[in-house]
């Protein structure tokens, strides 16, 4: 809330204090009313018509504050695309159903009962007469019970009404305003937190493009070694499937593997084997064995693990089965890339 708007609230009446009297007027009047008019030899017929009286009040003062509610909502203007733009706001649309529902029903409330304006007292009359025998009782002489139901009816309808609208008028407006440059300053730092993560990881992705990328040669000779051995009828296509225990996971040890693809050529895909431990009180240490497809100029690659992990990047054409050796051969792990769902379509099928 700006400060012309806290010095005009200033300024007005504080009209919530006199509606805070009328409504204890009101219960002072349901207090009274059943005093007068309850069984004196049965103090708990006092209780049971302030009970009623207070259950109809408060019924009718909810119902008058909903309606109050309704006609008080304030409109929400929605900015164009330019004006967002040109604001530098977030691109976060209002919700504005509940605006609309209220727009709605204050149209049939207002249609309804101006079309049913000479059947409102008769009607009026009518639930007066049913409720007024749980207050004051049955007395087919006396309309007391009647009048005074109808007159709390009328009067705490009115009391919510007023009460409600004005909070929405004076208040609701300013909740919004406020909830809603939270929710967009949160929306704007969370937007460019995942932005800088997104360039970072292009980034570093990019390096290690570049630097695979320098070697040309040496990449078209890895792509034309794996295609050649892999077309050859004398080179079993996977030699590793099943060889290691068929598991990626085993005695506190895990095999995980990346796969994406270059920069630089389209059929070559960079594959991230990373080994690490699942039990803490028992980290990965020493030398791990990769057991690679035929394919590759080394079939079999040994890393020694720093900071608990054993990490091999290599450059393939295909998918094919990796196997660990860990702990001195006591660990054995196995990973079949062509089994990656995150992996691409083309390099899991060859």
């Amino acid at each position: 809330m700006d400060d012309n708007r806290r010095l005009t609230l200033k300024n007005l009446p504080d009209v919530f204090v006199i509606l805070k009297w009328m409504l204890i007027m009101g219960i002072v009047f349901i207090i009274s009313l059943s005093w007068v008019y309850y069984d004196k030899s049965h103090i708990s017929g006092l209780f049971f018509k302030i009970g009623n009286a207070s259950l109809i009040a408060g019924a009718f003062y909810g119902l008058g504050g909903l309606t109050g509610f309704l006609f008080g909502i304030p409109k929400i203007i929605q900015s164009s695309v330019s004006d967002t733009n040109n604001n530098n706001n977030s691109d976060i649309v209002h919700n504005d159903n509940l605006v609309q529902i209220s727009d709605w029903l204050t149209k049939i409330i207002v249609g309804v009962g101006l079309t049913q304006i000479y059947n409102i007292p008769k009607a009026l009359h009518h639930v007066g007469e049913k409720l007024g025998t749980s207050i004051l009782g049955y007395d087919p002489k006396n309309d007391m019970g009647t009048n005074a139901s109808v007159a709390i009816i009328l009067y705490f309808s009115v009391l919510g009404f007023m009460m409600v609208y004005i909070w929405t008028r004076l208040y609701f407006y300013d909740i919004l305003k406020e909830a809603d440059a939270k929710f967009k300053q949160m929306y704007k730092e969370t937007k460019v937190q995942l932005e800088n993560v997104i360039i970072e990881k292009k980034e570093i992705e990019a390096e290690k493009d570049a630097i695979i990328s320098t070697f040309p040669d040496v990449t078209q000779e890895i792509k034309e070694k794996q295609i050649n051995i892999r077309n050859d009828d004398n080179v079993e296509n996977d030699p590793n499937k099943g060889k290691f225990g068929g598991l990626h996971e085993n005695y506190g040890r895990k095999i995980a593997a990346v796969v994406r693809e270059t920069s630089y050529d389209k059929e070559l895909f960079v594959v991230d084997l990373e080994v690490t431990s699942t039990n803490e009180a028992n980290p990965l240490t020493g030398e791990v064995i990769f057991h690679l497809h035929p394919s590759f100029k080394n079939e079999k690659e040994i890393i020694k693990v720093i900071n608990g992990k054993a990490e091999n990047k290599l450059i393939s054409y295909g998918a094919f089965t990796v196997g660990v050796e860990a702990d001195n051969g006591a660990t054995r792990l196995e990973l079949d890339l062509a089994e990656l769902p995150d992996a691409p379509r083309i390099f899991r099928e060859r």
